[in-house]
């Protein structure tokens, strides 16, 4: 923070308590936060403090070098100027993290004669947490034999106790009809299915 502090007076910005303390909050957090979000955190510290200061002290910074923009969707997001890097957007959580990659024109300054001043690029996806979650989700989930309607559940601990649908051998079958494994569908789905037949009926 010392050098950030030195490279607002070197540029001849004035350090106030508010600028200071935006600078702080994106530090200790690292979360991307809009400006709405960092006026929510700091205003029962400076009670004072408006959203449109919060929002003037983000463009000094940014204008200082030390802050940097990032659009997300329909909203702007913003990060400690450091070292040049990309972020990557989870669309199931919509966490942002910083992505180290390095990127050739940005190093270069130069694109087809353009002067290159910021580089930003944002992968969208699903992050490491989300995928592991989905996945645990999958694994407990129930599955329901189209033809006869037995249930194989994993949770439940029939025929192959502990072990995800996803995971069954190939030639696993029902253990009811001896119905093939790709006749199986989720549970979920099938109840979806029976209500929309049922909904239909009743018309």
């Amino acid at each position: 923070m010392k050098d950030k502090i030195q490279l607002l007076r070197k540029k001849g910005v004035v350090l106030t308590i508010q600028r200071l303390a935006v600078l702080n909050y994106l530090q200790e957090q690292g979360s991307h936060p809009t400006a709405e979000e960092i006026h929510r955190a700091l205003r029962s510290h400076y009670p004072t403090l408006s959203l449109a200061t919060v929002y003037n002290t983000l463009e000094t910074l940014k204008q200082a070098g030390l802050v940097s923009e990032l659009v997300v969707g329909k909203e702007k997001r913003f990060d400690l100027a450091e070292e040049s890097h990309h972020h990557f957007h989870c669309r199931v959580c919509g966490r942002i993290y910083d992505v180290p990659v390095q990127c050739s024109v940005a190093a270069q300054g130069t694109i087809d004669g353009h002067a290159v001043e910021t580089v930003q690029a944002l992968f969208i996806g699903v992050c490491a947490d989300c995928v592991r979650s989905a996945q645990q989700v999958e694994d407990c989930r129930p599955y329901r034999c189209a033809v006869c309607g037995w249930v194989y559940d994993p949770a439940r601990g029939n025929d192959t106790p502990g072990t995800p649908f996803s995971r069954l051998p190939e030639d696993w079958c029902c253990k009811v009809c001896g119905a093939a494994r790709d006749r199986f569908v989720p549970v979920e789905v099938t109840l979806l299915k029976r209500r929309t037949s049922e909904g239909d009926s009743s018309n």
